[in-house]
């Protein structure tokens, strides 16, 4: 069964206001691993972030404290087929933009 090449986030568009949106899944570069995120919190810095309390551009999809699987697909042209997280691992996700 292939992956879906997309996603559903939640984006602020404005101040405080949030849409549903559908994003394209970008490959991994050098050295990075893809997640598949099954949960997301939502912290101080996100609701400061989602009531423009920070100079950002929009949309943002706030969220970056994740509990995520580690997405083996292959990267494009990459003969191996899985790349591998260490365990215990803590990765960051940047915030996505449009």
């Amino acid at each position: 069964m292939e992956a879906a090449l997309t996603y559903r986030a939640m984006q602020a568009v404005s101040r405080g206001h949030l849409e549903l949106t559908e994003k394209t899944i970008q490959a991994p570069g050098p050295s990075k691993v893809r997640i598949r995120v099954e949960a997301c919190g939502v912290c101080h810095s996100d609701s400061g972030t989602v009531e423009a309390l920070f100079p950002i551009g929009w949309p943002r999809v706030p969220g970056h404290e994740v509990v995520a699987r580690h997405d083996p697909r292959p990267r494009e042209g990459d003969d191996r087929q899985t790349r591998r997280a260490n365990a215990g691992h803590r990765p960051c996700a940047p915030l996505a933009r449009a």
